[in-house]
């Protein structure tokens, strides 16, 4: 790459000026250019450039902003390429802008004398290659395009001529019709017309060069001098007219003139659209920040408020101007108050951004909180002018996180207060937490369990081990709906406890399980008391079924929910196939139940209830009904107790026949001993009257013989 001749052996020889009010974007590019060991000067604004340059001389390059307070940047290029700075007139211009971009912006940077433009913010390696161009040589200013339509063929060479020894593409027509159909192929940023052509005049050109050369600059050329036909011209859009004869050189200073004039004009368009823009900009921000929702203020450097919208002054009766100007200890209490001056001080001491919660009390007395952001504002300096604040109404989110804090709380204790142990297993990562209270369940420290699932596995028995992930497997692919298991885990004693484990999934969007959160109970003692209860259910039901009485157990239905063995022998039946099915199919009438059976005497009474019946086989039953209450004293089941009593029955018959015998025997035989108790007394009497002595000594004596 070839550099300017008097930087050929040492780059920091080549001298660069960078002109943008902007003092980071200045650094940007002067740090970008400096990698190449350039020397770079930057400026803040043009005329401290222009001062610099007259006292040091003419740089290799000047690139420049173009929206620049004071001197902007076009009217910094007009200046560099007047006679007014001749010795900045040859330096090459590249022109940087983050406001304007476009075609049109292009066109009118070239028009005023720039080489390059480049839309900020730049490409690195787009920038520096531009400069490189630049200080090569490899880009001068564009050339322009003239079309010159003269019917005489003598003049148009020699306006030609000159034109191309300037620099400038041009081309040539001698009639109306000829000029139409170049101006419909081609773009010329001049045109150069003569009034009298052939077949017409042309002043006909102008509208046809405006409309398919926006920008172009059209010259009238006429030998007439009348001021009538000149307005028309200029009315129609013409940049000048010039009578002839003139010179070559004047007419193409005219027209460089002209150009510049219209690009000046044009600039000053484009800077009041653009300052339109910004005011627009600037009050559909102030009414942005005035209506929002949401407290926007600022601070100035002496911890006054400068700004604040109406959202932060009406939580606390007031109005914007009643603030501003005011510290935050005119409106908040003292702790408040400090809280958000800290804030505010260490964001203008250090530039940086900050943050901080707090709370405000309306005028209302309702508490409310609020984030608040703090941004710096700076100049080009970097030095903080400002201090703007945003804050948030987090005042529902606060009061969901108070009421987390205190379910979480609440929950804990829960806790804390149960018997189970929790778990959590991230199933993507292998992790399981255990909760204290599952370790400690099972003897060990947090430091003796591994918290993966492997390590949990470690601690099933292994007779339980295949049951347990079948029935997680099961549970994960959706073949059952819950996941509730019973196995036994070590103790770190040695000991096996029984565990009740309940498990529940969370799913992500695609139903797909990420994590399990579950509790582990220990049923312990609980399976012990079954164990015992179920020995004892054994011994009752061994009691039971060993004698001969038959016993059942009879819900409010009156149907079978136990029965012994000699229940279910009297009937010709196992004992299970009497369950489910009604009592009075199997004992009675097998259509109905009888009115006053001692089961439903003993549910519709609630006492103890018995008779005696005869079935039609002739053998003869002592029925009772005992009932069973719950904790209410509600009747729940009846325990029907039929005993055989037939044999007894028939005994008693027998022995009721021989007492009858032997009443009949007694009433016979007593008549007798009476008759002879009465024939001794006579006999004693008579000899009593015989004045013998009796034969019997007394009615007892005689009687007992």
């Amino acid at each position: 790459m070839t550099f300017p001749q008097d930087a050929e052996n040492d780059p920091q020889n080549i001298k660069i000026v960078v002109i943008n009010d902007n003092n980071i974007q200045c650094q940007i590019m002067a740090g970008l250019l400096r990698k190449g060991y350039l020397d770079v000067q930057t400026f803040l604004s043009a005329e401290a450039a222009l001062e610099s340059m007259k006292r040091i001389g003419a740089p290799h390059l000047i690139i420049t902003d173009l929206y620049m307070p004071g001197i902007d940047g076009w009217r910094f290029c007009r200046l560099l390429r007047s006679p007014e700075y001749a010795l900045l007139n040859q330096v090459p211009i590249l022109v940087v802008s983050a406001t304007y971009s476009g075609d049109e912006t292009t066109r009118i940077t070239n028009d005023l004398g720039a080489n390059a433009f480049l839309l900020m913010p730049v490409d690195g390696e787009v920038f520096i290659k531009q400069v490189h161009t630049l200080l090569c040589g490899e880009q001068p200013q564009e050339a322009l395009h003239v079309l010159i339509v003269e019917n005489s063929k003598l003049t148009s060479a020699s306006l030609v001529n000159k034109f191309q020894e300037y620099g400038y593409l041009t081309d040539a027509a001698f009639t109306l019709q000829e000029g139409i159909t170049m101006l419909g192929q081609k773009t010329y940023d001049i045109a150069v017309l003569d009034h009298h052509l052939p077949d017409g005049q042309g002043d006909a050109l102008l509208k046809i060069a405006q409309d398919k050369s926006p920008g172009c600059v059209c010259m009238m050329m006429s030998a007439e001098t009348q001021a009538d036909l000149a307005l028309t011209w200029m009315k129609n859009g013409a940049g000048a007219y010039l009578h002839v004869p003139f010179t070559p050189d004047y007419l193409i200073a005219q027209c460089e003139r002209a150009r510049r004039e219209r690009a000046l004009l044009r600039v000053q368009e484009l800077l009041n659209i653009r300052t339109c823009q910004l005011r627009e900009s600037e009050e559909k921000y102030r009414n942005l920040v005035n209506y929002s929702s949401d407290p926007i203020f600022s601070f100035n450097p002496d911890e006054t408020y400068h700004f604040v919208n109406e959202a932060f002054a009406r939580p606390f009766g007031k109005n914007p101007e009643d603030i501003i100007g005011k510290t935050p200890h005119a409106i908040f209490p003292y702790d408040e108050a400090e809280k958000r001056l800290t804030l505010v001080q260490h964001v203008f001491k250090t530039g940086e951004k900050g943050e901080i919660e707090s709370k405000v009390i309306t005028h209302a007395g309702d508490e409310r909180y609020y984030l608040t952001l703090a941004d710096p504002i700076k100049d080009v300096q970097e030095k903080v002018l400002y201090v703007v604040c945003t804050s948030k109404d987090i005042t529902t989110r606060k009061r969901a996180e108070e009421s987390l804090r205190e379910s979480e709380k609440r929950f804990n204790l829960a806790l804390e207060g149960t018997d189970a142990g929790i778990w959590d297993w991230d199933m993507l990562n292998d992790q399981v937490v255990y909760s204290a209270r599952w370790k400690s369940m099972l003897g060990y420290t947090d430091d003796e369990v591994e918290n993966s699932f492997s390590g949990w596995k470690n601690l099933w028995h292994p007779e339980d081990g295949a049951r347990i992930e079948k029935a997680i497997a099961e549970y994960l692919t959706g073949e059952t709906k819950h996941y509730e298991i019973i196995h036994r885990c070590r103790h770190k004693d040695g000991d096996w406890r029984w565990i009740l484990t309940r498990g529940a999934t969370l799913k992500d969007a695609a139903g797909k399980p990420y994590r399990w959160i579950g509790t582990n109970l220990d049923i312990t003692k609980h399976k012990l008391v079954e164990e015992e209860l179920w020995k004892s259910e054994s011994q009752k039901n061994a009691i039971l079924n060993g004698i001969t009485t038959n016993i059942a157990l009879v819900d409010k239905e009156l149907k079978i929910l136990w029965a012994n063995k000699a229940a279910a022998n009297s009937v010709n039946k196992q004992s299970d196939d009497m369950v489910g099915h009604l009592c009075y199919t199997f004992w009675g009438d097998s259509n109905k139940p009888c009115a006053n059976c001692p089961t439903i005497m003993a549910f519709q009474s609630g006492k103890s209830e018995h008779k005696i019946v005869q079935t039609p086989d002739g053998r003869i039953w002592n029925e009772s009904g005992e009932p069973v209450f719950d904790t209410e004293g509600n009747v729940i089941t009846v325990v029907e107790i039929a005993q055989d009593i037939t044999e007894t029955k028939q005994a008693e018959a027998k022995i009721n026949e021989q007492l009858e015998e032997l009443r009949r025997w007694y009433n016979i035989t007593l008549g007798r001993e009476e008759r002879i108790y009465q024939l001794k007394n006579d006999i004693n009497q008579l000899l009593t009257d015989a004045g013998k002595p009796q034969r019997y000594a007394s009615t007892a004596e005689a009687a007992h013989e």
